[in-house]
Formats: structure tokens, C-alpha cells, sequence
């Protein structure tokens, strides 16, 4: 899954900042699934800062080692994690047999991480305790035809 982040620099080491005025999400690095909001965040920031340039950063949240290592884990064991929100590429039945593959030594991480990187993967968002629940709330429902 590409992400972007629109700013006056290019941020090749993102970090968490302090923000200098209110924001949505208090600290933190603000990235974005659309590319449109993106422009109109490097826009804002350019105008804001007086700056000759506005830029979309653009970056890979796709599968990583964590990532691979976190889905093995959940699928292979009982274990619990500590993460009240988890979000990241889906592991869904189309790579199931790449992740099978990895499981019985035929292939590598690094080729597993190739190989997942190449296919399109859709992102997910899992709430996972009762306390992550709170922040979402239901609105309405649409019939599917």
C-alpha cells in the first residue's frame, strides 16, 4: 500500500513531531491513502511556511519483515499482541501460498517479502480491544445488490 505525505520538504526519515498548532491526532506523522490530500497538505504547508516548494513524500507500507513476522504469528499460534489498533496490508487467500511457502522453508523472508510487495494487497484496519471500539461509531447501513 502506498501512502503520502505532503509537506514543504522532502521527508526521507519521517519522525514523530510535536505539532506547532492544534491537529487532528495530537503528535505523530501524518500520512494519507490519497494522493489528492496529500497536495492540498503540501499546499497548506507551503502557503503556511512561505515556501518556494510543496512536495508529496511518497512511501511503502506494504509487507515488511515485522509484518511477515506479525501475520506468521498470528496465523501459526494462539499468542496475543499488545496493539490496540493494527493496520497493514491484507494477508488474504491470494498470497496464501506464498505465506505457505515461507512457512515450509521453500522460499526466503526476502523472497517472501518480494513476492508479496508485487502483488496488490488491500489494507486493513483491525480494532482490536474494547477500548479501540470507542473510537469508532456505526452510521448507517447499505443494502448490497
Amino acid at each position: 500500500m502506498i501512502i503520502y505525505h505532503g509537506s514543504d520538504l522532502i521527508v526521507h526519515s519521517p519522525r514523530i513531531m510535536n505539532p506547532t498548532r492544534k491537529t487532528d491526532f495530537g503528535k505523530g506523522f501524518y500520512t494519507t491513502e490519497s494522493k489528492k490530500q496529500a497536495e492540498r497538505w503540501a499546499s497548506v504547508v507551503r502557503m503556511r511556511n512561505n515556501s518556494s516548494k510543496a512536495y508529496i513524500n511518497l512511501y511503502d507500507s506494504g509487507p515488511t519483515e515485522e509484518w511477515l513476522d506479525f501475520v506468521m504469528t498470528n496465523r501459526l499460534t494462539d499468542k496475543d499482541h499488545r496493539y490496540d489498533i493494527v493496520m497493514g496490508p491484507v494477508a488474504d487467500d491470494d498470497v496464501y501460498e506464498t505465506l505457505h511457502r515461507y512457512q515450509y522453508g521453500l522460499i526466503t523472508k526476502e523472497e517472501t517479502i518480494y513476492l508479496l510487495k508485487s502483488t496488490k494487497l488491500d489494507g486493513q484496519i483491525l480494532f482490536h480491544t474494547d477500548k479501540s471500539l470507542e473510537s469508532i461509531s456505526f452510521i448507517g447501513e447499505q443494502e448490497v445488490r
